[in-house]
């Protein structure tokens, strides 16, 4: 066993190589609901888990709850790798790409979601890009992304705080689960149950 280690939110253990136990989903809606999107180059906070919340419902409209609970999980390697700028992670090389993509198909194999992800995610993570342009100061030239996919029009609404995108997300990912599509293609790895909570911005479960 590495020594070289996180300890998650709900006080798992995780390094590499990756293992179905790592993970818990309070975890990735904790840590994406506290990691601001852009590096935090926002005018206010959006984070993450915001962020996958608006591509679930946009898919939710166009395609299955299987393709959308994909959209809702697709950045749940950022929950344990972070989130590189894209500069960055252009820098950074296959290297990084491959221990996300570890990230991404153990999570996959655990939670049931669609992996490699299908085209339609990854259009629809770029199309959203043009709504959240909205959260930053006047862009200094038009971003290299403008003009892709323009049959896909996200939107975003306004800015949620952590406790009430976590929240957001954790019910997103119990509705997906009464799939039943779903749950019989996630690895049946026992977890703790995931707790009925009341969502902080209205206090409604």
């Amino acid at each position: 066993m590495s020594d070289k280690w996180m300890q998650t939110y709900s006080g798992k253990k995780f390094s590499f190589p990756v293992k179905t136990s790592m993970f818990d989903i309070r975890d990735i809606a904790q840590a994406l609901s506290q990691t601001c999107r852009y590096n935090g180059h926002t005018k206010n906070f959006y984070s993450v888990a915001q962020h996958c919340c608006h591509i679930h419902d946009y898919l939710l409209k166009v395609d299955t709850v299987e393709v959308a609970y994909t959209g809702l999980m697709h950045d749940c390697a950022e929950a344990y790798v972070g989130d590189l700028v894209r500069p960055l992670k252009a820098l950074v090389g296959p290297e990084f790409a491959d221990l996300e993509s570890e990230v991404e198909r153990v999570a996959a194999e655990k939670f049931g979601f669609i992996y490699p992800f299908p085209p339609v995610v990854n259009e629809v993570d770029v199309a959203i890009l043009r709504a959240e342009q909205a959260l930053m100061s006047e862009p200094p030239e038009k971003w290299p992304t403008d003009d892709l996919f323009p049959g896909h029009n996200p939107s975003i609404g306004t800015n949620w705080s952590p406790p009430h995108a976590a929240f957001q997300f954790m019910r997103r990912f119990k509705q997906c689960m009464q799939s039943d599509t779903i749950k019989s293609a996630g690895k049946s790895t026992p977890q703790k149950k995931v707790k009925q909570t009341s969502d902080p911005a209205t206090g409604r479960s």
